[in-house]
């Protein structure tokens, strides 16, 4: 048995992540190997010994993984739909949020296995339903945002658009461009960075490499295909939009997907992320294009799209950190041991983490630019945003005693004056 396959040594303790292993024939020893957000959708791996091994994000639809020995493994959020399971050990396996549509499941142990975010199959009853309760954390923002939208809503207004607009722009996609075939979905865009003028030589390469990168991991995704007319749209869209969009949109995906959780080595986007991304990218464009006044405050379809895409309203948010934990607030107590520099801190997470999966490089900028303004007011010092300082117990305590004082002087002169009278 090899165990050098697509140019990856399957060994045990390997590092496999998000390594292209898609219909392969293995059957040996892989426990501990590092196997995150990999692609092995329809491989046979009857029997493999995956004990300990990472498999958060894996791609095993369809595969097989009779008798395979899975006991203390990680398989958040793993698509196992459809893949064949019988007789498979799950003890102590964490399967938090694992899709098992349509999954064979027969035989098998499940001793300790931390089975939160699915529904366990009946035996011979399917389709299981996974994820009940979104997960949370930054690398399921994303994925939560997606879930929420109205996807119907969306593709209508695609649909409608495309139709309405079926030639315009069409300067974005010639046909003399060649590209491979599994490319031919960001096709218009490939071309557009090909012919247009607001990218530098070396950018155009960069970025036409970035587009290839993230769709041959996006095509991982098991329901990739499945929204194949979707995706289609989308592009279609972007394409008969002005070149300040087209520009943003291609910049950002390959931003907030190659680089979703900061920069540099394995910060890139999960699989499905990637996919998700590429629909979730027109509200970011739309919000970007909008940021500033300008004219695209009143184009109709960035306004559609942030609706569709529930922009947030940065005014809003700065006004509801401010009205929870200053000046009273509910919350007020939490930032009361908190130093300046920290509640400035708090500030920042609060916006940034009320954006989720919405925020960019612009809204970080904004939000940084903000903190900075305030710490200057003063704001984070005295926990007051308006002009006057907040009034400590000692000053009130210091007032209400010459209230009192006040009160008890005057029953003392009305006395007084009643007395003088009662005596003339």
């Amino acid at each position: 048995m090899a165990n050098n396959i697509n140019g990856y040594q399957l060994v045990p303790n390997a590092d496999l992540r998000e390594a292209f292993l898609a219909g392969i024939v293995f059957n040996g020893d892989l426990h501990g190997a590092d196997l995150r957000n990999a692609l092995l959708f329809a491989s046979i791996l009857n029997g493999v010994n995956f004990q300990g091994a990472n498999l958060e994000g894996a791609n095993l639809q369809g595969a097989h993984l009779q008798g395979a020995n899975l006991t203390g493994a990680n398989l958040t959020g793993a698509n196992l739909t459809g893949a064949h399971l019988e007789r498979a050990r799950f003890q102590d396996a964490i399967l938090n949020g694992a899709r098992l549509d349509n999954a064979h499941l027969l035989q098998n142990e499940l001793n300790g296995a931390n089975l939160e975010g699915f529904v366990m199959p009946v035996l011979h009853q399917a389709p299981v339903q996974a994820v009940q309760q979104p997960l949370q954390g930054r690398a399921y923002e994303i994925h939560n945002y997606f879930d929420s939208l109205d996807m119907n809503e969306i593709t209508r207004f695609l649909q409608e658009f495309n139709v309405g607009n079926a030639d315009f722009n069409q300067r974005t996609i010639p046909t003399a461009a060649v590209v491979s075939s599994e490319q031919t979905l960001f096709t218009p865009l490939l071309n557009f960075i090909d012919n247009s003028d607001l990218f530098t030589p070396d950018e155009k390469e960069e970025n036409k490499q970035k587009l290839n990168r993230i769709l041959s991991v996006a095509q991982g995704y098991g329901r990739f295909n499945a929204n194949r007319d979707l995706l289609n749209s989308i592009i279609e869209f972007v394409s008969k939009q002005s070149d300040d969009f087209i520009e943003q949109y291609i910049r950002i995906i390959s931003d907030e997907c190659l680089n979703a959780y900061g920069r540099g080595d394995g910060n890139e986007s999960c699989v499905k992320g990637m996919f998700e991304r590429i629909l979730t990218i027109l509200g970011t464009v739309a919000i970007t294009l909008t940021q500033d006044d300008s004219m695209n405050q009143d184009n109709e379809t960035y306004k559609t799209l942030k609706k569709l895409f529930r922009e947030i309203n940065f005014s809003e948010l700065v006004q509801e950190w401010a009205s929870t934990y200053l000046e009273d607030g509910e919350k007020e107590e939490e930032l009361k041991s908190l130093s300046a520099d920290e509640r400035k801190a708090h500030f920042i997470n609060f916006m940034t983490t009320k954006y989720g999966a919405l925020i960019n490089e612009t809204i970080r900028r904004k939000i940084t630019e903000e903190a900075e303004q305030y710490q200057q007011m003063g704001v984070f010092e005295r926990m007051s945003i308006g002009g006057k300082r907040r009034k400590t117990r000692r000053i009130r305590r210091t007032r209400r005693t010459k209230r009192i004082r006040r009160t008890r002087r005057t029953k003392r002169i009305r006395r007084t004056i009643k007395t003088r009278r009662t005596n003339k």
